[in-house]
């Protein structure tokens, strides 16, 4: 990762299945994901009120291949907070990028858009 994502403290990038399950880790600069959520549904972090919505979330990651903007509520240590989402459909996979800003989530797509080129 270049510096300009490593000043990105604030973000957390994943790979999951089509059904939400956590197949990567990639960076977790929020500190709000674990090794336990591999596997896992990732929207065990969402809150309860937030089920519904995260469903959608992946419903649009779906159809519309990717998709930003979209504001979900996560528990974490400090309570439940509000976080920007996008995601990416990359064929088997999606990428699902959380962040605190809508800004911050868009500089992360792009910069792991960005690697994802570069590596193949």
């Amino acid at each position: 990762m270049n510096k300009q994502a490593d000043k990105l403290k604030s973000g957390l990038v994943f790979l999951c299945d089509q059904h939400g399950k956590v197949t990567e880790l990639i960076y977790d600069g929020l500190k709000i994901a674990s090794d336990e959520l591999q596997g896992k549904p990732w929207s065990t972090l969402v809150d309860e009120a937030s089920q519904k919505k995260s469903a959608n979330f992946m419903e649009s990651i779906d159809s519309e291949g990717a998709t930003v903007d979209w504001e979900l509520n996560l528990q974490t240590d400090l309570g439940i907070e509000t976080f920007s989402f996008a995601g990416i459909n990359q064929g088997e996979k999606y990428m699902i990028i959380i962040a605190k800003t809508n800004r911050e989530a868009t500089q992360l797509v792009e910069e792991f858009t960005r690697i994802g080129n570069e590596q193949m």
